[in-house]
């Protein structure tokens, strides 16, 4: 296990543990390389809901927020698209 994958499950129990906490910018920083890697090697999104979710992502301040947005995307349109 890389050091950096250790870091992302560390930061990630964080806000399993308290979902509204503020994470410092190194800490946002390695969940969203994670998740951007997670994204582009999900073989079940279209490119077009990559490219959505991506941004998503970028313009996000707070996780709770982004899955939420990411769910109502999720409800209402083709992913595979």
């Amino acid at each position: 296990m890389t050091d950096r994958f250790a870091e992302f499950m560390r930061i990630l129990g964080k806000i399993i543990q308290f979902p509204y906490m503020t994470l410092s910018e190194v800490e946002s920083e390695i969940i969203n390389e994670a998740l951007r890697q997670l994204l582009d090697n999900n073989p079940n999104y279209g490119p077009q809901t990559k490219q959505t979710f991506k941004a998503m992502l970028e313009r996000s301040k707070n996780y709770m927020n982004l899955a939420t947005e990411v769910e109502a995307y999720i409800a209402t349109h083709d992913v595979t698209q």
